[in-house]
């Protein structure tokens, strides 16, 4: 799913829709320059992109472990749409330890 246009992109193009008709009807065309340079602003806020979607679950191999032993940690990410970037950072032991 792509961009979509939030509620408050509604009230934007309304604004712009009557700025530009009270433009025509007072033949003031300075209103059209003046208006159409905070649309584009407003319409790079009014867009907004759908959050990421994923899930991430962690698998160890044995729930204790001694100094010297090895165990295995499973990672699994699912995502169900287009992360640009994921980081894990994984924490083995206590800070204070």
């Amino acid at each position: 799913m792509g961009p979509r246009l939030t509620t408050k992109g509604y009230v934007y193009i309304a604004s712009f829709a009557a700025l530009l008709l009270a433009s025509i009807l007072l033949d003031r065309w300075e209103l059209v320059l003046i208006a159409s340079t905070f649309m584009f602003g407003l319409f790079a806020i009014g867009f907004e992109t759908d959050e990421p979607k994923y899930s991430i679950s962690a698998k160890l191999t044995h729930d204790r472990c001694f100094e010297g032993e090895e165990i295995t940690l499973e990672i699994s990410i699912v995502a169900e749409s287009t992360i640009p970037l994921l980081e894990a950072h994984v924490l083995l032991c206590d800070e204070d330890n």
